[in-house]
């Protein structure tokens, strides 16, 4: 199985270059996606997907959603901390029943909106942004849609909420199918005095001590 980790914004090779310029973090590109996928063996036909992301650039999460699905492989997908805005559309490019998050996972589904300085351009510029968003925002819905349990409706709301979600809201609405719970073993207090002198005592201890009483005499 090929795991493919993304910790990191989902960034644009541009924006890449510009974010080492300047000595920040680099993120996640097509480019790197696309790099991992030709590096798996034909035999492997499965791909894990471990999310901790912010999320990212629209047209470069739309990319890698669908090289991902593109390579005919099983993918599934967990959720390990956060996973946002284009993060969660990575998310469902693993099968609908192969999607997981932790117990204290966050998911953020929300409305794509344009970074800029200054507001400028004539009234028909700024038409056509605002229709080229709102195409960009219907197709996303079509995936979510298409991809969960949820009707149009309930997630046009997610999205104009724009509010964290936890895993049991993110298992209602179908982005996840399962919730994974925590296997560390719990502390266990032990009655000592009800113990012989046998189980109080392993090998190891007895050899300790005797080593450093052979210590004390010599």
């Amino acid at each position: 199985m090929a795991e493919l980790k993304i910790y990191n914004d989902i960034q644009s090779e541009d924006t890449k270059n510009i974010v080492q310029f300047w000595g920040g973090v680099e993120g996640t590109s097509f480019k790197d996606i696309d790099e991992f996928v030709s590096s798996i063996p034909e035999d492997d036909t499965d791909i894990n997907i471990k999310l901790h992301c912010n999320g990212g650039e629209v047209l470069e999460g739309l990319a890698i959603y669908d090289k991902l699905r593109s390579t005919g492989k099983t993918i599934s997908a967990t959720v390990e901390g956060t996973c946002a805005s284009m993060a969660t559309i990575i998310l469902l490019s693993a099968q609908k029943d192969k999607r997981k998050a932790y117990r204290n996972a966050e998911i953020l589904v929300h409305e794509p909106y344009m970074a800029y300085q200054t507001m400028h351009g004539t009234a028909e510029e700024l038409r056509r942004a605002s229709e080229e968003m709102q195409h960009i925002e219907d197709k996303l819905i079509d995936i979510y849609v298409d991809r969960t349990d949820a009707d149009r409706d309930t997630i046009v709301e997610l999205m104009h909420d724009g509010k964290f979600i936890g895993a049991d809201k993110a298992m209602e609405i179908g982005l996840i199918s399962t919730i994974v719970e925590p296997i560390s073993a719990k502390k266990v207090v032990t009655n000592i005095i009800n113990q012989t002198p046998t189980e109080m005592a392993t090998d190891n201890e007895i050899k300790v001590k005797r080593s450093l009483w052979e210590k004390v005499l010599s």
